[in-house]
């Protein structure tokens, strides 16, 4: 969410759009650049070819806490036909562990929910203890999209205050994964992606995109909990950010939709923060739509 102060510092900034429009089965993923250049239509990518695995985004110190280093601290991770790809995790400055992650889905069904199970291990190699109720039944990298059709891919994320856990975070190890599926007929799709520049509230440290489309239930059956979800990459094509969107707006959300129906999105995402003035930079957007019928 936006600052008050990031909205009263205004900088002329150069506003770039790369317009990039992809139908992607049952997950509906569309994808744009956010770089400043002028847009460029690229081919379409089908939803069930799998992300290759990307570079390692460099390691960077958060302003206040030492321990804040950006990295990827999990590995590839492969059980039956799913495959786990790290991205970035990190602490940061208020002490919260981020990490974010993608699952590929190789089997030939519709997984409708999934769940990653990581240990966290402190700086010598020691599992870190939880010490209060949050996670204590185990640490959860949760699905933000639910519906991963077959080729397709789940974002998975983890953010946690390490305030009740012992030690100094050092990295993650996977442990498990779990997959659910379900006969739901719902179908979202992502078209007319446009993500630009915000002018008015980028700064020279960090910069928040608009990210507009529209949202379209494909299926026969009704789409409940509509969202699009962003998937923020850095230059290096590392994953470094997810973050659920709505259709609507803030005062009133869409909590629907029916077979066949369409809505827009318009919404803002900024480069994640990690240190009081140190952020990642996100150099391409995707968007994937999500359906949470299962939950109905």
């Amino acid at each position: 969410m936006k600052s008050p102060q990031s909205r009263i510092l205004l900088f002329a900034c150069v506003a770039a759009v790369v317009l990039v429009t992809m139908s992607c089965g049952a997950q509906g993923t569309a994808t744009s650049g956010a770089q400043e250049n002028n847009p460029q239509q690229t081919a379409p990518q089908q939803a069930t070819q799998p992300p290759a695995e990307a570079a390692t985004q460099p390691a960077a110190e958060a302003a206040t806490q030492p321990a804040a280093e950006v990295g990827t601290g999990g590995k590839n991770v492969s059980q039956g036909d799913l495959v786990f790809v790290p991205g970035v995790d990190y602490v940061d400055y208020t002490n919260f562990l981020h990490i974010v992650g993608i699952v590929e889905n190789h089997s030939n069904t519709t997984i409708n929910y999934i769940e990653v199970e990581v240990k966290l291990y402190d700086k010598d190699g020691n599992e870190m203890a939880v010490t209060d109720t949050i996670g204590a039944g185990g640490q959860f990298l949760s699905a933000d999209n639910l519906q991963i059709p077959a080729g397709g891919i789940a974002l998975v994320s983890l953010v946690r205050d390490l305030e009740g856990v012992t030690g100094q975070y050092g990295r993650y190890e996977v442990v498990n994964l779990k997959a659910f599926s379900s006969d739901d007929t719902s179908l979202g799709e992502i078209s007319q992606l446009e993500v630009t520049k915000d002018e008015e509230t980028s700064l020279n440290s960090h910069s928040w995109y608009n990210v507009r489309g529209v949202f379209t239930n494909k299926g026969s059956g009704i789409c409940y909990d509509p969202k699009p979800v962003v998937a923020g990459y850095d230059a290096n094509g590392k994953l470094v950010l997810i973050e659920a969107g709505y259709l609507g707006s803030l005062d009133e959300t869409i909590d629907q939709l029916a077979p066949g129906e369409s809505k827009p999105f318009d919404f803002q995402v900024s480069d994640p923060q990690v240190g009081e003035d140190t952020y990642l930079q996100i150099a391409r957007i995707e968007v994937v739509a999500s359906c949470g019928s299962v939950f109905r």
